[in-house]
């Protein structure tokens, strides 16, 4: 019988936490769901770990070679049964009301692009460290929401419950290019594509930070960044009418986007990162002059350069 919500759970290597996650939804105060697991060719003790557990709910697909992260997410994505999805580390927790509350939710708006809320931010050992929210003026309003994720991602993505209906629709997909962001990605299309969003206020998830997560292991990092500008000089460029609705000049937004990059590219030139030089460099060309450059460059910038 197909399920009203389909968790998906990817994982690599996440012996360390997966008990108290699939224990998470096990507990849902709504039971008609599916776990479905993405092992990504585990070498620990994921597979023992899944194995102990006989509830014919959890669906698990064991790849058998390590295919990504964003691939593997988007085969769950793919091959979910469920009307709702949402996505479950394998460190990260549900509360008990989670399923039930964010659907019943949804249900009531459903021309919105999906429902999010508050999350609670945990340690290692499961300590609850502070309360993640996004801004008050962009959390139930789509066209600010839209905006804010200019800035940056403000969503925790395991608060995030959404339709599977638009995804098979239009074919939306987790973009493997945006290796390391593509929830970032699909919650801006989605956003694009709809005229609502919806917000929780009640906090039903838990975010567990550690030294060990992708996300403490790559951000800040030169992927990272890039993926980051990649992204949204995509979406702002093949989006131009939305943006526009938005009061958004989407070339003067690529501009504005674009303008650090010059310096970007200096800094790792004067490490000796010639290619990630490179690679900012012709990004910032695209949209900006040489002559543009010269005129804001720094004194202190040529300074360095001739020191060097």
């Amino acid at each position: 019988m197909k399920p009203v919500a389909s968790v998906l759970l990817p994982i690599y290597n996440g012996e360390a936490y997966l008990k108290p996650a699939i224990e998470s939804v096990l507990s849902q105060t709504s039971g008609d769901w599916e776990l479905f697991i993405g092992d990504n060719a585990s070498t620990d003790k994921t597979r023992e770990i899944i194995e102990s557990y006989r509830d014919p709910r959890i669906r698990i697909h064991r790849h058998t070679t390590n295919i990504g992260m964003a691939p593997n997410w988007d085969f769950l994505l793919q091959n979910a049964h469920g009307d709702y999805a949402c996505i479950l580390g394998a460190d990260d927790l549900f509360y008990p009301t989670h399923l039930e509350q964010k659907i019943s939710l949804l249900r009531n708006c459903p021309d919105a692009a999906f429902v999010h809320g508050p999350t609670d931010i945990i340690d290692a050992e499961g300590k609850v460290l502070r309360w993640n929210t996004p801004p008050e003026g962009a959390r139930d309003d789509r066209d600010n929401l839209l905006k804010s994720f200019l800035k940056g991602n403000l969503l925790n993505i395991i608060s995030i419950v959404f339709s599977l209906k638009i995804i098979r629709e239009r074919k939306l997909h987790f973009e493997s290019r945006f290796e390391l962001m593509p929830d970032w990605h699909l919650w801006m299309l989605l956003l694009l594509l709809s005229e609502r969003v919806c917000y929780d206020k009640q906090v039903t998830t838990a975010y567990r930070v550690h030294d060990d997560s992708i996300t403490s292991r790559r951000i800040g990092s030169f992927a990272w960044d890039s993926q980051v500008f990649e992204l949204l000089l995509e979406l702002l460029r093949d989006f131009q009418s939305e943006w526009r609705q938005l009061g958004i000049d989407p070339a003067v937004e690529q501009a504005q986007l674009t303008s650090p990059l010059w310096a970007m590219a200096f800094q790792r030139l004067r490490k000796g990162n010639w290619n990630e030089a490179q690679h900012y460099w012709k990004i910032y060309r695209q949209y900006h002059g040489v002559f543009e450059m010269l005129r804001n460059v720094p004194s202190h910038y040529w300074k360095r350069l001739l020191a060097k």
